[in-house]
């Protein structure tokens, strides 16, 4: 029963079964296409941000024209927030989970929770081919191995678990894998996969989100349930300069 729940989460189609069989084909399919070149990354500048309503410093990485926050949001909102297994230690290394509304504008004042648009600028900016970003499921080729932290947790110098496929972190920023929270309040995932919200609807019920895996180098892209808990990393506002910005 957990393991039907998992794959029909990972796959985004919360009302139809999905085999392991059908993922695991999916995950070899989407491996073999790490052989085509890779894209030149300028590694842009690193920063510190500081959010004024509990005091909480992140790191921030420029990629492209974009400054993104290089760690999870971990801001306790009144509602809609949860830690990893509703322990506090949980948040303190893989931020806080919150559902699609609270995400909305959990984000600092000059910060916000980027759209999906945002992402694919991101993406693509790494190397993703302009036709891939905008079609869901394994995206890119590399792409996730670029954004993801490096090590593993077997070696114990990383927070993924092995293998932790092509992660090279090149672009700074740093994913780590926080897991999710389901609709019935059953946690699950960390280690192996990070989740993340993306501003944009796909219906009344779903939204756009991101998920890197600790067994595929691609970035997977997927509507959900708005209800579900999953990470935030926040950019910057346009009109906001590296590092500036009040908390609300």
């Amino acid at each position: 029963m957990m393991k039907s729940k998992i794959y029909s989460l990972i796959l985004g189609l919360f009302y139809f079964p999905v085999s392991v069989a059908t993922l695991h084909a999916q995950s070899e399919f989407a491996g073999q296409k790490t052989s085509l070149p890779e894209s030149k990354i300028v590694k842009g500048a690193d920063g510190k941000f500081s959010d004024k309503r509990d005091g909480k410093s992140y790191k921030t990485i420029t990629i492209g024209e974009q400054v993104w926050m290089a760690e999870n949001l971990d801001y306790q909102s009144k509602t809609g927030s949860w830690s990893y297994d509703n322990d506090p230690k949980n948040a303190k290394t893989y931020g806080r989970l919150y559902n699609w509304e609270t995400a909305k504008n959990v984000c600092p004042s000059g910060w916000h929770l980027p759209g999906d648009d945002e992402w694919k600028a991101m993406e693509i900016y790494l190397g993703m081919k302009p036709t891939q970003a905008n079609v869901d499921r394994y995206r890119g080729t590399d792409q996730g191995g670029k954004l993801r932290s490096t090590g593993t947790i077997e070696a114990g110098d990383g927070l993924w678990a092995a293998p932790n496929k092509l992660a090279s972190n090149e672009s700074g920023f740093s994913a780590i894998p926080g897991g999710n929270l389901e609709a019935d309040s059953t946690f699950l995932l960390k280690g192996h996969y990070g989740f993340w919200w993306t501003s944009t609807e796909n219906s009344s019920r779903n939204a756009w989100y991101r998920f890197l895996s600790f067994m595929d180098p691609e970035v997977i892209r997927y509507p959900t349930s708005k209800n579900l808990g999953f990470s935030v990393r926040c950019v910057r506002d346009s009109s906001q300069k590296t590092g500036q910005g009040s908390g609300k």
